[in-house]
């Protein structure tokens, strides 16, 4: 009986032993049958995969409820934290599992996998510190030395993805050369052209992947990478017919969803470079619905616009398949470039008829913009050099309409003239005439009050009368009577008015008696035709000042600034162009002190640029001077201190205000006299770094010599007063722009007035000149080279 029932136990625990090791051998089955499954295009696994991936995972939860001290626990560990990774959407569940498995079972030996897994992980919820740290502290164990091939390799990846490509390089020379049988090198050196790719060498990229293809011993899918990598090198390379042919044939062969789509995307952008252009249309739209919501989808949209955009110029078209690019997959590496193009497309079409004439400020606002974006991001140099040229093109019309109605103006004024020698003698016998007087010319007292007073009869008006005839040579005007005034002061409703002019001047007119001896004298005033060419040359005037002003304008700040962008962009895409010297010989003759001649000069020899007045700049210098002398000779900075105190340069001021404040204040106290110093710049500087530490030891009204004493800041390091956030685009109410530092011939951003040290890269932008910054004209003697084209 005993043996009997020894028997049934013993039967029993190998039926369950049997069943735990089916259960992990199920599990294995399911991941692998995942793995195999091909990734969709998307770059995630497919439906089935992930169905696969969760009865892994399912059976290895079984197998660590069930017996979790079994030994083969960490392997189900192992699998469902792989399987919880590569899922896809369970990251944080795979870390914990993976933590587990190092903090439950530190002896097992999937340990190093472990760590190199967490790393990864890690990675994909944005922990990159973390990731890295793991990884370089994994390769500094000699206990996984024969896991160091794989933790380099990953760690490599990663670096490539941060665009440190330097870094990269080396931890895969490091594989190759250290760890040459270790299975990750056939993928490290597939890593190791990729890095050449993405940093711009695509010779040495060839190289590499050419020697990949050759080696026999490569597997099945790298054989497939590399062949894709060498075509697309080929194509930045510009050999259009090897890249088609290698591309065509890489097609066959490939079989998985994402690489696939990836390869004809490349074939469509050979055939627009071999100009067929309608297959590569119909190429772009089969990726497009047959992959969509994909990285492809994404990236034949992109292509798809550049083509409309450079080649067909069709904006919209491209506008709108910029617009599809982030639809497709808001992730896409084309997704910001794409909607910064798609952005400038519609700022190209708003507002692209405005006309100078009427809005100077808008229409250098649009034209500017409109250069920016042609420089970046469509990278057209050339279209942004039309448009400034277009804009210089501008001021001759100014000057032709300033010409044109200035000689109008003097058309009417000859009219005028003529009309004082056909006005007819008055009869000096008659009896006191009464004349219609506008109510302009009335106080306002006069206008609220129902009964007019009766002006001064020795006051001289400007008479108005009610012109019957044009003025035509030969035909001498006719001017009505004059109508009685009743003893009342009251105008008669019989006068010589119509019932119509009665009416619309009912209101409007007041009387004055004139005597006969004073009519020859006003009457000239009172002719409605003078009246006319008067309101006629004041209008001509008033639209002469305004185109003046324009070429003012033009002259002081729109031309210099203009040619200070043109030489930005001839120096960066234009090297060997002698229009940079042309432009720089124009503003010495014509702008020499000015702050954009200076940059241009320092652009030409490669200088730091810094745009600044001239004369701002060596108060500056006097004020650097001064403080020099703070420990040498304290006096002389006072003296050289109290120059600058009224300075018309805000910086300036505000530094040399507070250095005195402080002055007077700690090292020879006299607070009567720093306290008109702290209360300026309070008043002047209230948000600047000054007026903080001022607050520290001088509220305003009471110096806080209880607190403990700050630091005196360095007034040489910072040459602003102000820290404020930099504005894209002028102001167009005022049409003033900001200071535009800059620094090594890259980019140009617009920054604030009173911030005009800081060094930035040069790119134009749309900005113009302030006001109290304009350039002096100089007319010199000396005979001057003609301006460059479009300038004259």
């Amino acid at each position: 009986m005993k043996v009997k029932l020894l028997f049934i136990v013993l039967i029993a625990c190998l039926l369950a032993s049997c069943s735990i090791d089916n259960t992990l051998y199920n599990a294995r089955k399911y991941f692998r049958e995942a793995q195999a499954r091909p990734i969709g295009a998307t770059g995630r696994p497919n439906n089935q995969a992930i169905a696969d991936y969760t009865k892994c995972i399912q059976k290895c939860g079984y197998i660590l409820t069930e017996r979790p001290r079994s030994s083969q626990a960490p392997e189900a560990l192992y699998l469902m934290a792989r399987a919880l990774y590569y899922k896809g959407n369970s990251s944080f569940q795979a870390l914990d599992q993976f933590q587990n498995l190092i903090r439950l079972y530190p002896e097992s030996k999937l340990i190093p996998d472990a760590y190199i897994y967490l790393a990864k992980v890690n990675r994909d919820i944005n922990r990159i510190k973390e990731a890295e740290a793991e990884l370089e502290n994994f390769i500094r164990n000699p206990q996984f030395r024969k896991h160091h091939a794989r933790a380099l390799l990953v760690l490599a990846d990663f670096e490539i993805k941060d665009k440190d490509y330097h870094r990269a390089q080396y931890w895969l020379e490091k594989i190759l050369t250290e760890y040459s049988d270790a299975k990750e090198h056939d993928e490290a050196f597939f890593l190791f052209g990729k890095n050449y790719y993405v940093q711009g060498n695509y010779s040495a990229s060839l190289t590499e992947f050419e020697k990949m293809i050759k080696n026999r011993k490569i597997s099945k899918d790298l054989r497939q990478e590399a062949e894709y990598y060498t075509a697309l090198n080929l194509f930045m390379l510009n050999d259009y017919e090897r890249s088609y042919k290698i591309i065509r044939s890489n097609i066959k062969n490939e079989s998985r969803p994402d690489k696939l789509s990836q390869a004809l995307v490349l074939k469509a952008r050979l055939q627009i470079a071999l100009k067929h252009f309608e297959d590569a249309v119909s190429e772009f739209d089969y990726i497009m619905k047959t992959y969509p919501r994909t990285a492809a989808a994404a990236e034949a949209n992109y292509y798809l616009a550049e083509y409309k955009f450079y080649k067909e110029s069709k904006l919209a078209d491209a506008a709108t398949s910029y617009n599809r690019v982030r639809t497709e997959l808001s992730t896409s590496d084309f997704a910001n470039i794409a909607q910064r193009k798609a952005n400038a497309i519609n700022q190209f079409n708003q507002n692209q008829n405005q006309d100078p004439i009427n809005n100077l400020q808008q229409y250098l606002d649009y034209n500017y913009q409109s250069a920016d974006n042609y420089i970046n991001p469509f990278e057209l140099p050339d279209s942004a050099l039309v448009i400034y040229d277009r804009i210089l093109s501008q001021k001759s019309r100014f000057v032709a309409l300033a010409d044109s109605l200035g000689d109008e103006m003097h058309l009417l004024q000859l009219s005028m003239d003529s009309l004082a020698t056909v006005i007819p003698e008055p009869d000096r016998e008659s009896s006191p005439q009464t004349v219609a007087i506008p109510d302009e010319t009335i106080t306002k007292s006069t206008e609220t009050d129902s009964s007019l007073s009766k002006p001064d009869p020795d006051t001289k008006l400007p008479v108005t009368t009610q012109a019957t005839e044009s003025i035509v040579p030969g035909n001498t005007p006719s001017f009505p009577s004059f109508p009685s005034m009743t003893s009342d002061g009251e105008v008669p409703k019989d006068t010589y008015l119509s019932e119509r002019d009665s009416t619309e001047y009912e209101q409007a007119l007041v009387t004055e008696t004139i005597s006969p001896d004073s009519v020859e004298t006003i009457l000239p005033q009172l002719n409605p035709q003078q009246q006319t060419l008067q309101s006629q040359i004041d209008i001509l005037k008033g639209r002469i000042e305004v185109h003046q002003a324009s070429i003012r304008r033009f002259d002081q700040e729109i031309i210099p600034y203009i040619n200070f962008l043109k030489a930005a962009i001839y120096k960066k895409h234009f090297s060997e162009s002698t229009e940079l010297s042309a432009i720089y010989s124009f503003m010495t003759a014509y702008y020499a002190e000015n702050k954009y001649t200076t940059a241009i000069g320092n652009l030409i020899e490669d200088k730091p640029i810094r745009l600044i007045d001239p004369v701002e700049e060596r108060a500056e210098q006097k004020l650097d001077l001064a403080l020099s002398f703070f420990e040498t000779a304290p006096d002389s900075m006072i003296v050289l201190l109290n120059e600058l105190k009224a300075s018309e340069f805000p910086g300036v001021k505000t530094k040399t205000q507070f250095r005195l404040g402080w002055f007077y204040t700690f090292e020879q106290p006299d607070t009567l006299r720093a306290r008109d110093f702290l209360d300026e710049v309070l008043k002047t500087s209230g948000s600047s770094d000054y007026a903080t530490l001022i607050r520290r030891f001088y509220d305003g009204r009471n110096f806080l010599f209880n607190l403990p004493k700050p630091v005196l800041p360095d007034l040489t390091e910072d040459k602003t007063d102000t820290d404020s956030e930099t504005p894209k685009d002028p102001k167009p109410e005022d049409g003033k722009p900001e200071e535009t530092p800059s620094g090594d011939n890259s980019t140009l951003e617009s920054t604030p007035t009173g911030e005009t040290d800081k060094e930035t890269e040069i790119n134009p932008a749309p900005v113009d000149i302030p006001e109290d910054e304009k350039p002096k004209e100089d007319s010199p003697e000396q005979e001057t080279p003609p301006p460059p084209p479009g300038q004259q």
